[in-house]
């Protein structure tokens, strides 16, 4: 177990006394063989570029100083993918040089980017206005975070949905999953002005010193009531309202003449109409009608619930089929649904007084506005 020379001897005297000559033997323990390295783990390991590595290292065995662990020499740049090379070499105290024994580190990326958007997913802007998209930003555990720049057009000339797409490969060929914003134009004006369905010209909506979105035009069809036929279609729209659970009156002003016998109704947005009184609403002129409704008040907003904001889709009905003289055209504005006032609506406890009130009041704007233009 130790190198070195050892010296054995060897006596011998006969039964006379004699002593022979002593000889001795010279022991050479040395050492010639070479240790032996044996790696810890893998000779190719395989780690996601990113993250942190810790070599395994490696082993040498000798038979004179035994075991020891060896520490690899070389580096690993985890943030550049490629493979590096580790190397493990040994020579024990007798100058024996163990074969050097490597290890590959593959540092790969195989994790896609993560795209990430800048601001909401859904932007709401102003009819006419210039939009400037914030972008998204891409994040890459190779090349790191980058700005991205969406794919689409958004036409603030034409209310409308436009969608916007963002999209990301890195440099080993992952492809990031896509995001996507929906930029929404709007005429949130007081006043918007709507393309009716079919031939009967448009229509001003005005809601005074509220915003008016989600205008919208549709032909109105199922569950019709008999005779009567509904020239300007079903014209839906929401309004703002100043006080939550207050009333606020809309005025549509029809490019056509408003044909005799007119009738109010509400459709539940599945085809169902029904009448509504003509308590709520006042004929203004021969142009003209104002629509008297109330937040959260299931007779004259559709989710009966007051939150201040007031669903009203109305259709205009007459008995048999007018004629419509259609004026010309202008632009639509976008927006779906209809609504529906319901002849069993439930009232608010506190209503039929404030409609008392109302009627009398309608009564003389009646009288007041009978002919005017």
């Amino acid at each position: 177990a130790l190198i070195g020379v050892y010296t054995l001897t060897y006596d011998r005297t006969d039964g006379a006394g004699n002593v022979a000559s002593q000889v001795i033997r010279r022991v050479h323990v040395q050492d010639t063989i070479a240790p032996v390295i044996t790696l810890t783990g893998a000779a190719d390991v395989y780690v996601e570029a990113g993250t942190v590595y810790i070599d395994a290292g490696a082993t040498s065995t000798d038979a004179v100083s035994g075991t020891l662990n060896i520490v690899g020499v070389g580096s690993v740049n985890t943030a550049l993918v490629g493979v590096y090379t580790l190397t493990y070499d040994r020579t024990d105290g007798a100058g024996n040089v163990a074969s050097q024994v490597i290890r590959r580190v593959h540092v790969q990326d195989t994790t896609a980017p993560v795209i990430t958007l800048n601001g909401a997913v859904d932007v709401y802007v102003q009819v006419g206005t210039v939009y400037i998209d914030a972008g998204a930003t891409s994040t890459d555990a190779v090349s790191g975070t980058l700005n991205i720049v969406g794919v689409g057009i958004v036409n603030t000339a034409l209310v409308g949905v436009y969608t916007l797409t963002y999209d990301r490969t890195d440099g080993a060929g992952n492809v990031a999953s896509q995001v996507i914003r929906r930029v929404h134009v709007q005429n949130n004006a007081s006043t918007v002005r709507l393309t009716l369905t079919g031939t009967a010209g448009f229509v001003d909506i005005y809601s005074a010193g509220q915003t008016l979105f989600g205008v919208s035009s549709k032909v109105a069809t199922g569950n019709l009531p008999v005779n009567v036929s509904f020239p300007f279609g079903v014209i839906d729209y929401y309004t703002s309202v100043g006080v939550i659970g207050g009333f606020q009156t809309v005025r549509m002003t029809f490019s056509s003449v408003l044909p005799a016998n007119l009738s109010l109704y509400k459709e539940d947005g599945l085809g169902n109409y029904t009448l509504l009184p003509p308590l709520f609403w006042t004929i203004v002129g021969v142009h003209s009608i104002d629509v008297l409704l109330r937040d959260g008040d299931a007779l004259t907003d559709l989710d009966g619930i007051a939150n201040g904001i007031i669903h009203d889709p109305l259709a205009l009905g007459v008995v048999g089929a007018p004629a419509v003289t259609a004026a010309p055209v202008a632009t639509s504005s976008g927006g779906s649904g209809g609504c529906v006032i319901q002849s069993q609506a439930s009232f608010d406890p506190t209503f039929p007084l404030i409609v008392i009130f109302l009627a009398l009041w309608r009564l003389f704007r009646r009288q007041v506005n009978q002919g005017d233009v």
